[in-house]
C-alpha cells in the first residue's frame, strides 16, 4: 500500500468512527430519555396503585376511634366517647373540651380533649397517672404564677 492509500484508509476509519460516535450518541440520547419516561410512568404507577390499596381512614383527622363500652358513665345521651381510650368517665370543661378518665392499653389515663360537634380532636393531652399526680402536685405553685400572671396583666392595662 501507498502511503496514499494508508492515509486514505486512516481518513476512512476516522469518518467511520466519527459515524458510529454521532449515531451512538444518538442511540444513547434516546435510550437515556426512554428510561427517564419509564421510570416516569412506573412511579406514576406505584402512587396510583398505593392511594387505591392504602385508603386514609376518615377519622384520621382527628386520631379519633369511636369504642363502645359496657361500662356505664354519668354523662347525658349526647355525650360520644370518640376519645382513643376504653370510656371510663368524662367531665365536661369549659370551651369545648372535656376530661375524660379511661383505660388505655390496660393502664389507666387522663384524656383532656376539645370536642367540635361531640367529636374528639387533636387538640388536647393525655396524661399518664404519674403525670397527672405529679400536676396535682404542683398546682398550688401553678395558681401563683397564674395570680402573678394576672398582676401583671393588670398593670398593663
Amino acid at each position: 500500500m501507498t502511503r496514499e492509500q494508508t492515509s486514505m484508509t486512516d481518513v476512512d476509519l476516522t469518518r467511520s468512527i466519527h459515524s458510529f460516535d454521532e449515531k451512538f450518541k444518538m442511540h444513547f440520547t434516546y435510550i437515556k430519555v426512554t428510561a427517564v419516561v419509564l421510570l416516569f410512568a412506573v412511579n406514576i404507577s406505584v402512587l396510583i396503585v398505593i392511594a387505591h390499596v392504602v385508603k386514609p381512614s376518615p377519622l384520621a383527622s382527628a386520631d379519633c376511634i369511636k369504642i363502645e363500652s359496657d361500662i356505664q358513665s354519668d354523662m347525658t345521651e349526647n355525650s360520644n366517647n370518640d376519645t382513643l381510650c376504653t370510656y371510663i368517665k368524662q367531665f365536661p370543661l369549659p370551651e369545648q373540651y372535656r376530661l375524660t378518665v379511661c383505660l388505655y392499653r390496660g393502664r389507666t389515663r387522663i384524656d383532656v380533649r376539645r370536642f367540635i360537634n361531640d367529636t374528639a380532636t387533636i387538640k388536647g393531652v393525655f396524661l399518664s397517672i404519674k403525670q397527672w399526680n405529679y400536676m396535682r402536685i404542683i398546682i398550688p405553685r401553678i395558681d401563683m404564677a397564674i395570680a402573678d400572671a394576672e398582676d401583671v396583666r393588670s398593670k398593663i392595662a
